[in-house]
Protein backbone atom coordinates (compact mmCIF):
# COMPACT_ATOMS: atom_id res chain seq x y z
CA UNK A 1 0.00 0.00 0.00
CA UNK A 2 1.07 3.63 -0.29
CA UNK A 3 3.21 4.43 2.80
CA UNK A 4 2.54 8.18 2.79
CA UNK A 5 -1.22 7.84 2.61
CA UNK A 6 -1.19 5.02 5.16
CA UNK A 7 0.78 7.24 7.55
CA UNK A 8 -1.88 9.91 7.05
CA UNK A 9 -4.63 7.42 7.97
CA UNK A 10 -2.91 6.34 11.19
CA UNK A 11 -2.02 9.94 12.04
CA UNK A 12 -5.63 11.06 11.70
CA UNK A 13 -6.84 8.23 13.93
CA UNK A 14 -4.23 9.05 16.58
CA UNK A 15 -5.07 12.75 16.44
CA UNK A 16 -8.76 11.96 16.85
CA UNK A 17 -8.08 9.63 19.79
CA UNK A 18 -5.94 12.20 21.59
CA UNK A 19 -8.57 14.89 21.05
CA UNK A 20 -11.28 12.87 22.79
CA UNK A 21 -9.20 11.32 25.59
CA UNK A 22 -9.05 13.60 28.63
CA UNK A 23 -8.00 10.84 31.04
CA UNK A 24 -6.18 7.55 30.61
CA UNK A 25 -4.24 7.05 27.41
CA UNK A 26 -3.99 6.19 23.73
CA UNK A 27 -2.37 3.01 22.40
CA UNK A 28 -1.16 2.21 18.88
CA UNK A 29 -0.79 -1.54 18.29
CA UNK A 30 0.30 -3.80 15.44
CA UNK A 31 -0.57 -7.49 15.52
CA UNK A 32 -1.21 -10.46 13.28
CA UNK A 33 -4.87 -10.95 12.37
CA UNK A 34 -6.69 -13.99 13.72
CA UNK A 35 -5.72 -16.97 11.61
CA UNK A 36 -2.64 -15.16 10.32
CA UNK A 37 -4.46 -13.76 7.29
CA UNK A 38 -3.05 -10.27 7.39
CA UNK A 39 -2.14 -7.61 9.92
CA UNK A 40 -4.24 -5.39 12.17
CA UNK A 41 -3.16 -1.85 12.99
CA UNK A 42 -5.25 -0.61 15.91
CA UNK A 43 -5.69 2.69 17.74
CA UNK A 44 -7.16 2.32 21.23
CA UNK A 45 -8.23 5.11 23.56
CA UNK A 46 -9.87 5.46 26.97
CA UNK A 47 -11.94 8.46 25.93
CA UNK A 48 -15.65 9.17 26.12
CA UNK A 49 -16.61 6.39 23.71
CA UNK A 50 -19.20 6.48 20.93
CA UNK A 51 -22.83 5.40 21.23
CA UNK A 52 -24.17 2.71 18.90
CA UNK A 53 -26.33 5.27 17.11
CA UNK A 54 -23.39 7.63 16.56
CA UNK A 55 -21.19 4.77 15.33
CA UNK A 56 -23.46 4.58 12.27
CA UNK A 57 -22.55 8.12 11.21
CA UNK A 58 -19.13 8.84 12.73
CA UNK A 59 -17.44 8.52 9.31
CA UNK A 60 -19.89 10.88 7.62
CA UNK A 61 -18.57 14.31 6.58
CA UNK A 62 -18.84 17.20 9.04
CA UNK A 63 -19.83 14.99 12.00
CA UNK A 64 -18.23 16.08 15.29
CA UNK A 65 -19.80 14.46 18.33
CA UNK A 66 -18.39 17.08 20.72
CA UNK A 67 -19.21 19.99 18.42
CA UNK A 68 -22.93 19.72 17.79
CA UNK A 69 -23.19 23.51 17.71
CA UNK A 70 -20.84 23.36 14.65
CA UNK A 71 -18.33 25.84 16.03
CA UNK A 72 -15.87 26.28 13.12
CA UNK A 73 -13.01 27.02 15.53
CA UNK A 74 -13.18 23.35 16.59
CA UNK A 75 -12.49 22.20 13.04
CA UNK A 76 -14.61 20.90 10.19
CA UNK A 77 -15.16 17.28 11.16
CA UNK A 78 -13.30 15.94 8.13
CA UNK A 79 -10.70 13.72 9.84
CA UNK A 80 -12.59 10.41 10.05
CA UNK A 81 -14.32 10.97 6.72
CA UNK A 82 -10.88 11.33 5.11
CA UNK A 83 -9.73 8.17 6.92
CA UNK A 84 -12.67 6.20 5.50
CA UNK A 85 -12.13 7.58 2.00
CA UNK A 86 -8.39 6.85 2.11
CA UNK A 87 -8.95 3.28 3.33
CA UNK A 88 -11.39 2.70 0.46
CA UNK A 89 -8.81 4.14 -1.93
CA UNK A 90 -6.12 1.77 -0.66
CA UNK A 91 -8.44 -1.22 -0.46
CA UNK A 92 -7.91 -1.85 3.26
CA UNK A 93 -10.55 -2.65 5.86
CA UNK A 94 -11.63 -0.24 8.58
CA UNK A 95 -13.72 -1.14 11.61
CA UNK A 96 -14.80 0.46 14.86
CA UNK A 97 -15.67 -0.86 18.31
CA UNK A 98 -16.63 1.44 21.15
CA UNK A 99 -18.23 1.43 24.60
CA UNK A 100 -19.63 4.77 25.84
CA UNK A 101 -17.73 5.93 28.89
CA UNK A 102 -14.91 3.42 28.41
CA UNK A 103 -13.24 4.11 25.08
CA UNK A 104 -12.90 3.26 21.41
CA UNK A 105 -10.85 1.01 19.14
CA UNK A 106 -10.31 1.70 15.45
CA UNK A 107 -8.88 -1.18 13.42
CA UNK A 108 -7.20 -1.01 10.00
CA UNK A 109 -7.18 -4.46 8.41
CA UNK A 110 -4.29 -5.12 6.02
CA UNK A 111 -4.50 -8.32 3.95
CA UNK A 112 -1.47 -10.61 3.94
CA UNK A 113 -0.91 -9.97 0.23
CA UNK A 114 -0.53 -6.21 0.65
CA UNK A 115 2.95 -4.70 0.35
CA UNK A 116 4.41 -1.23 0.65
CA UNK A 117 4.40 -0.19 -2.98
CA UNK A 118 2.68 2.32 -5.24
CA UNK A 119 0.53 0.11 -7.40
CA UNK A 120 -2.63 -1.91 -6.99
CA UNK A 121 -4.47 1.01 -5.39
CA UNK A 122 -7.88 0.13 -6.77
CA UNK A 123 -9.78 3.22 -7.85
CA UNK A 124 -6.69 5.46 -7.98
CA UNK A 125 -3.78 3.76 -9.69
CA UNK A 126 -0.34 5.23 -9.09
CA UNK A 127 1.96 5.17 -12.12
CA UNK A 128 5.68 5.89 -12.25
CA UNK A 129 6.74 8.51 -14.80
CA UNK A 130 10.24 10.02 -14.74
CA UNK A 131 10.63 8.84 -11.15
CA UNK A 132 7.54 10.67 -9.91
CA UNK A 133 4.15 9.21 -9.01
CA UNK A 134 1.30 10.30 -11.26
CA UNK A 135 -2.11 9.71 -9.72
CA UNK A 136 -5.00 9.01 -12.09
CA UNK A 137 -8.29 10.34 -10.68
CA UNK A 138 -10.64 8.96 -13.35
CA UNK A 139 -12.37 12.31 -13.78
CA UNK A 140 -13.33 12.68 -10.11
CA UNK A 141 -11.85 16.19 -9.98
CA UNK A 142 -12.66 17.28 -13.52
CA UNK A 143 -14.05 20.80 -13.64
CA UNK A 144 -13.50 21.52 -9.94
CA UNK A 145 -12.26 25.05 -9.27
CA UNK A 146 -9.11 25.39 -7.17
CA UNK A 147 -7.17 28.53 -6.30
CA UNK A 148 -3.47 28.13 -5.48
CA UNK A 149 -1.65 30.90 -3.60
CA UNK A 150 2.11 30.28 -3.51
CA UNK A 151 5.06 32.56 -4.28
CA UNK A 152 7.32 29.72 -5.47
CA UNK A 153 7.12 29.58 -9.30
CA UNK A 154 8.30 25.96 -9.34
CA UNK A 155 5.44 24.97 -7.04
CA UNK A 156 2.94 26.76 -9.26
CA UNK A 157 4.27 25.09 -12.41
CA UNK A 158 4.25 21.65 -10.78
CA UNK A 159 0.74 22.11 -9.40
CA UNK A 160 -0.54 23.35 -12.75
CA UNK A 161 0.78 20.19 -14.39
CA UNK A 162 -0.49 17.85 -11.67
CA UNK A 163 -3.93 19.34 -11.11
CA UNK A 164 -4.31 19.95 -14.82
CA UNK A 165 -3.84 16.23 -15.42
CA UNK A 166 -6.82 15.66 -13.12
CA UNK A 167 -8.99 18.11 -15.05
CA UNK A 168 -8.98 20.72 -12.29
CA UNK A 169 -9.62 24.36 -13.22
CA UNK A 170 -6.65 25.98 -11.46
CA UNK A 171 -5.90 29.65 -11.02
CA UNK A 172 -2.74 30.87 -9.31
CA UNK A 173 -1.72 33.87 -7.22
CA UNK A 174 1.63 34.60 -5.60
CA UNK A 175 1.16 37.24 -2.88
CA UNK A 176 -0.45 37.59 0.52
CA UNK A 177 -2.76 40.53 -0.07
CA UNK A 178 -6.24 41.29 -1.33
CA UNK A 179 -5.04 41.89 -4.89
CA UNK A 180 -4.15 38.20 -5.15
CA UNK A 181 -7.85 37.43 -5.46
CA UNK A 182 -8.09 39.45 -8.66
CA UNK A 183 -7.10 36.28 -10.53
CA UNK A 184 -10.59 34.96 -9.77
CA UNK A 185 -12.23 37.73 -11.76
CA UNK A 186 -15.93 38.39 -11.30
CA UNK A 187 -17.40 35.14 -12.58
CA UNK A 188 -15.08 32.43 -11.21
CA UNK A 189 -15.49 31.27 -7.61
CA UNK A 190 -13.01 28.80 -6.12
CA UNK A 191 -14.35 25.69 -4.42
CA UNK A 192 -11.04 25.02 -2.68
CA UNK A 193 -8.02 27.20 -1.87
CA UNK A 194 -4.51 25.81 -1.39
CA UNK A 195 -2.37 28.44 0.30
CA UNK A 196 1.28 28.54 1.34
CA UNK A 197 2.03 29.91 4.81
CA UNK A 198 4.95 32.23 4.05
CA UNK A 199 3.89 34.77 1.43
CA UNK A 200 5.25 38.14 0.31
CA UNK A 201 2.85 40.92 1.17
CA UNK A 202 0.90 41.93 4.24
CA UNK A 203 -0.78 38.61 5.07
CA UNK A 204 0.54 35.17 5.89
CA UNK A 205 -1.21 32.06 4.61
CA UNK A 206 -3.68 31.71 7.47
CA UNK A 207 -4.71 35.36 7.30
CA UNK A 208 -5.00 34.97 3.54
CA UNK A 209 -7.35 32.03 3.96
CA UNK A 210 -9.41 34.15 6.34
CA UNK A 211 -9.68 36.79 3.62
CA UNK A 212 -10.70 34.16 1.08
CA UNK A 213 -13.38 32.90 3.46
CA UNK A 214 -14.82 36.40 3.72
CA UNK A 215 -14.97 36.70 -0.06
CA UNK A 216 -15.93 33.09 -0.86
CA UNK A 217 -17.56 31.61 2.28
CA UNK A 218 -18.21 28.21 0.70
CA UNK A 219 -14.60 27.61 -0.38
CA UNK A 220 -12.62 25.00 1.56
CA UNK A 221 -9.30 26.35 2.86
CA UNK A 222 -6.19 24.16 3.02
CA UNK A 223 -2.82 25.42 4.28
CA UNK A 224 0.23 23.95 2.53
CA UNK A 225 3.37 24.60 4.50
CA UNK A 226 6.89 23.50 5.21
CA UNK A 227 6.68 25.06 8.68
CA UNK A 228 7.26 22.52 11.43
CA UNK A 229 6.32 24.86 14.28
CA UNK A 230 3.36 23.42 16.16
CA UNK A 231 2.06 26.95 16.69
CA UNK A 232 1.44 27.31 12.94
CA UNK A 233 -0.49 24.05 12.72
CA UNK A 234 -2.46 24.85 15.88
CA UNK A 235 -3.37 28.31 14.61
CA UNK A 236 -4.54 26.91 11.28
CA UNK A 237 -6.61 24.16 12.86
CA UNK A 238 -8.14 26.57 15.35
CA UNK A 239 -9.28 28.64 12.38
CA UNK A 240 -10.82 25.52 10.83
CA UNK A 241 -8.29 24.90 8.05
CA UNK A 242 -6.72 21.60 7.09
CA UNK A 243 -2.91 21.45 7.01
CA UNK A 244 -0.77 19.62 4.44
CA UNK A 245 2.98 19.59 4.99
CA UNK A 246 5.35 20.18 2.10
CA UNK A 247 6.44 18.39 0.07
CA UNK A 248 2.83 17.30 -0.43
CA UNK A 249 2.51 13.77 -1.78
CA UNK A 250 0.39 13.63 -4.94
CA UNK A 251 -1.78 10.79 -3.65
CA UNK A 252 -2.40 12.56 -0.35
CA UNK A 253 -3.34 15.73 -2.23
CA UNK A 254 -5.64 13.83 -4.58
CA UNK A 255 -7.37 12.07 -1.70
CA UNK A 256 -7.76 15.28 0.27
CA UNK A 257 -9.16 17.29 -2.63
CA UNK A 258 -11.52 14.51 -3.67
CA UNK A 259 -12.81 14.09 -0.13
CA UNK A 260 -13.32 17.73 0.81
CA UNK A 261 -14.96 18.57 -2.51
CA UNK A 262 -17.31 15.60 -2.22
CA UNK A 263 -18.18 16.83 1.27
CA UNK A 264 -18.78 20.28 -0.11
CA UNK A 265 -21.33 18.73 -2.46
CA UNK A 266 -23.04 17.11 0.51
CA UNK A 267 -23.76 20.58 1.86
CA UNK A 268 -25.39 21.49 -1.45
CA UNK A 269 -22.66 23.80 -2.76
CA UNK A 270 -21.54 23.22 -6.34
Amino acid sequence: TDPVLFKRIVGNLLSNALRYTAHGGVLLSLRRAHGGAGVWVEVWDTGMGISEADQMRIFDPYVQLSNRERDRSKGLGLGLAIVKHACELLGVGLSLRSVPGRGTRFRIELPASMQLKRDGLGNAAALQTSGKAVVQMDGKLAGRRVLLIDDDPMVRVAMQALLGSWGVELRCANTGDADALLVCGTDWMPECVLCDFRLPGTLDGIAMLDLVQERYPHAVGILQTGELAQSVQARAEEAGYMVLFKPVDALVLATTLSTVLEMRNVEGET
